[in-house]
């Protein structure tokens, strides 16, 4: 091997004129990465290394690519502006600069090892603006570049970390394999959303769809390299957008996209996909997948609302209460009244302006209490001024069914210079348990599908059958449409009736899209209506009650004929109602209400209440058959004087 020839020359100043235009000085690894999957390389190994004894950074760029030969080197390696890329849209470059980039960082002295048509050369530039070519003795594959620069140990660990952070915000989608110390970059093309939907053709790749968070976001690739990223620069409000496309380029500074006639062809593409594809994707999947929540949400957000922010409980100002598994729990006994939740972080730094928030509350499911019992006060305030923009109390009727979180809405109009406070106020009297605060606005698109889109059958009646939204909706206006959390006893009936009884549970996202759907609250049998029983004859002491109640049921225009021992299919917390005929279908809104004329009284014997009865009425039968009437009618409003009347009745039919 004969010794390494040597050739010396000067860039110039256009060296340092060109590297100025980089405003980041690590943009060199997206153009060392570029560089490397246009020279046809599968991976791209970087690596950060610290000498401690001469106090110098070395960062290593290898790659498998072609390699340069003497006269690649000659022409466009150390001449500025010659590019083979210039019209071959194979190939993401276009300037012939990409390598010019690694002087952005200043370093004392940057070398470069490669390997082509049987030769290799090693080409070393030093801060003066000089270069020197010698042949490398040793065959290599591929190019090796490596960056030397001096700093101190704090100064690396920074270095490094905004490396790792630079390399995975340019190169995370290329289709070679990117190593950081060791470490895999490479991440999916995809965006964040449960069930995104995909479009490709030849050369172009597009994926979108609604994050969970409602954060809107667009991001534009080539060839996996990134060009653009924003979460508010675009017009496609809480949607996460990915478009990788060969035909879009960057600007010559490399912080933009090219806005041409390809840029307008994929946006266009993107616009389509939004408006009649993804709709009925969406839809289809919801008889295919398991992700039925998110895809209601998704639905949600496309017709519906759009989450503007989530805020969970650690993100959150708290004066009582604990953390319990990642939600919030304040305890009677354990903790003092006061606000489980303020001090929200407001609406500083949204782009969009929520209309609603969106508490989510839950209580014991098995917990017995007045149903007029206060459980917490929602409010939303101007921090400024101390005023009461919106307010709402929540009393124990308001937590029915109680199984699951509860949705509480507060719709209100704030100005964007406006500081706002979420609250809930927490008198400390029944347990309860915060698990987020939801802000959104309402979106602007009309919800109008096609026939093709309302004959997907999404939802399954209790009996197996596919429902559609047209099925749905027809069952709708013929007021035959009901919905259930389980099977039991009230359903059989409902479907004795005809009706179209589908699964469904209150307080989540499809129940959400139902409501937006139908421009009415669903219709939840287990909510609305309370014979979802099976009566029998009463226990034999309280039957004999029956010619008491009589009597004492005429003082509000009623007429007990019987009494009936009921057993709920699912937890109810109503004591007793009136219904005219046995297993009648009543509303819960008649519990109530006194009927006229002959009825039967049907009481509940999974209530807290009804074994006392039962041992009173053994020995006190008056006393028992006037709680039961006083305990009946305090479900709505028992006035003092009805009240009066009633125990001034029972004594003296025990005196008799």
């Amino acid at each position: 091997m004969s010794q390494p020839e040597a050739e010396v020359a000067s860039a110039g100043g256009a060296l340092k004129t060109l590297i100025h235009q980089f405003s980041d000085p690590l943009s060199f690894y997206r153009e060392l990465v570029q560089n490397a999957l246009d020279a046809g390389s599968m991976h791209v190994d970087i690596h950060l290394t610290y000498d401690e004894s001469t106090q110098q950074a070395q960062i290593a760029i290898e790659d498998g690519g072609v390699g340069m030969n003497a006269h690649v080197i000659d022409t466009q390696l150390t001449r500025l502006f010659a590019s083979k890329k210039d019209g071959d849209l194979t190939r993401i470059g276009k300037f012939g600069i990409g390598f010019v980039s690694v002087f952005a960082l200043q370093p004392e002295r940057v070398t470069l090892e490669t390997w082509a048509e049987g030769d290799g050369w090693l080409v070393e530039f030093l801060d003066n603006g000089q270069f020197e070519r010698r042949r490398l003795a040793q065959p290599r594959e591929g190019t090796l570049i490596r960056i030397f620069k001096s700093m101190d140990r704090i100064k690396f660990e920074t270095l490094q970390t905004e490396s790792r952070k630079t390399v995975l915000y340019w190169c995370k989608h290329v289709g070679g394999e990117i190593l950081f110390n060791g470490e895999s970059l490479n991440r999916d093309f995809t965006v964040d959303s449960a069930v995104p939907y995909r479009w490709s053709e030849p050369d172009t790749e597009i994926v979108i769809g609604y994050p969970p968070d409602g954060q809107s976001f667009v991001g534009f690739y080539n060839q996996g390299l990134t060009l653009m990223e924003s979460t508010t620069e675009h017009i496609w409000r809480g949607l996460a957008v990915k478009a990788n496309s060969r035909f879009l380029e960057h600007t010559l500074t490399r912080d933009n996209i090219v806005m041409d006639a390809n840029f307008k062809k994929v946006t266009t593409r993107i616009q389509a996909m939004l408006e009649s594809e993804l709709p009925t994707f969406l839809l289809k999947q919801l008889s295919e997948t398991q992700h039925r929540e998110a895809i209601f949400g998704a639905l949600i957000s496309h017709f519906g609302w759009q989450r503007v922010r989530l805020w969970t409980p650690s993100s959150l100002g708290h004066e009582t209460g604990e953390d319990k598994e990642g939600l919030w729990q304040a305890r009677p006994g354990e903790h003092k009244e006061g606000y489980l939740v303020w001090e929200a972080p407001g609406l500083a730094g949204l782009t969009d302006l929520p209309d609603e928030a969106v508490f989510r509350l839950s209580v014991p499911p098995d917990l017995h209490t007045p149903s007029h019992q206060q459980v917490a006060t929602l409010k939303i305030l101007d921090k400024t001024t101390g005023n009461i923009l919106q307010e709402q109390v929540l009393k124990w009727q308001d937590f029915r069914p109680r199984y699951g979180p509860h949705s509480f809405h507060l719709a209100f109009s704030a100005r964007p210079d406006q500081q706002l406070d979420f609250r809930i106020l927490w008198p400390g009297q029944v347990p309860l348990t915060f698990h987020d605060l939801e802000l959104r606005r309402r979106a602007t698109r009309e919800f109008d599908l096609t026939e093709e889109q309302q004959a997907i059958p999404i939802f399954e009646s209790v009996d197996g059958t596919g429902v559609s939204l047209q099925k749905l909706y027809q069952a709708h206006t013929e007021d035959r449409l009901w919905f259930a959390s389980s099977r039991g006893l009230l359903v059989s009936r409902l479907l004795q009736r005809d009706m179209l009884v589908v699964p469904g549970r209150p307080h989540t996202q499809e129940w959400q899209f139902l409501n937006l759907f139908l421009s009415s609250k669903p219709k939840l049998a287990e909510l609305e209506l309370i014979a979802a029983v099976e009566e029998q004859s009463p226990p034999p002491d309280l039957q004999k009650l029956t010619p008491i109640l009589n009597e004492l049921s005429r003082l509000w225009g009623t007429d007990v004929k019987e009494i009936r021992w009921a057993y709920p299919d699912c937890p109810q917390d109503w004591f007793a109602l009136l219904t005219p005929e046995p297993n009648a279908l009543a509303k819960y809104s008649d519990v109530c209400v006194p009927r006229s004329g002959p009825t039967s009284l049907v009481i509940n014997s999974r209530h807290p209440l009804s074994e006392q009865l039962v041992e009173l009425a053994k020995s006190e039968p008056q006393m028992a058959a006037y709680l039961i009437c006083k305990q009946f009618l305090s479900q709505s409003q028992l006035s003092a004087e009805l009240d009066s009347q009633l125990a001034l009745k029972s004594w003296r039919l025990r005196n008799e």
